[in-house]
């Protein structure tokens, strides 16, 4: 079985943000080739409204390898949508 894979390390948005933030996509993920940087807070996920990293991880287990989403990030207080195809989950997440 594959999973879908985006590429990228997360962590818990603080104060009263919502989202998943980025922590740093790996180069040449999904992530990295849709422009997504370090400190973005993903808020969308292919429509699903995203509240937290967990929210994100179901959205993910949700997804298809090669499926193309979309996901909307707050940037420096800017929503951004940017559009990506999914990659499968490598059986070793590339070291950072």
């Amino acid at each position: 079985m594959s999973y879908a894979y985006v590429g990228i390390a997360t962590a818990q948005t603080t104060g009263a943000q919502q989202g998943a933030l980025v922590g740093s996509p790996q180069s040449g993920t999904p992530a990295a080739r849709a422009g997504l940087r370090a400190g973005d807070a993903i808020i969308s996920f292919n429509g699903a409204t995203i509240a937290s990293s967990g929210d994100l991880i179901d959205a993910l287990a949700a997804a298809h390898p090669d499926e193309q989403v979309t996901i909307t990030v707050l940037r420096d207080s800017n929503r951004i949508t940017v559009i990506t195809k999914l990659a499968s989950q490598p059986s070793q997440a590339p070291s950072q």
